[in-house]
């Protein structure tokens, strides 16, 4: 009996942009959870997908903003509209949106981990990494935010400090892994 050898995530993600016409999020979802590939290929293919997906954008800031003014404090719709309007660089009116949010709601680490990745967007990288730190100052386990500092270090030519942040984003998954295993 023969096995295929592992997919790697970028032999996937190179099928998945030339591939016509784009996959949506749940055929990613789908097609990676039969091919069996890692954890992290597959948030990586989901991230693609999203970002490929046709949507109509307006209504989908019309809708994100109508979740937040039902819930001043809706992380995820925080989530997707400072995205959104990243993406569509309107870095400043993200911005904004996060700084009234800051006095609204409970969970300010998220929205200043926000704040990051829009600067870090916009190019602004001390601004990306002072909001990174702020929100791990504020909560030490967000690990996306240990990994986005490790990236910028990176990218800064400061190697030990790239490493750490890495190496407690490591750990930080690693647990997150084992306590949903014990779940």
């Amino acid at each position: 009996m023969t096995t295929n050898p592992p997919i790697s995530a970028a032999d996937v993600l190179l099928r998945i942009v030339s591939a016509r016409p784009a996959l949506r999020v749940d055929d990613v979802e789908l097609h990676s959870s039969a091919r069996g590939l890692s954890n992290a290929a597959l948030d990586a293919l989901v991230e693609l997908a999203a970002l490929t997906e046709t949507t109509d954008e307006a209504a989908a800031e019309a809708g994100y903003r109508q979740a937040i003014a039902n819930d001043p404090c809706h992380i995820e719709a925080f989530s997707q509209l400072t995205s959104l309007l990243s993406r569509q660089g309107r870095h400043d009116d993200a911005l904004e949106l996060i700084d009234q949010a800051v006095g609204w709601c409970s969970d300010i680490a998220s929205l200043y981990f926000f704040a990051g990745k829009v600067q870090e967007s916009a190019g602004r990288i001390p601004l990306a990494i002072a909001a990174f730190e702020q929100a791990l100052d504020l909560n030490p386990a967000l690990a996306e935010a240990h990994y986005r500092l490790g990236s910028l270090c990176e990218q800064l030519g400061e190697p030990r400090a790239s490493a750490a942040h890495f190496r407690v984003y490591r750990r930080l998954v690693d647990e997150n892994q084992s306590n949903q295993r014990l779940s």
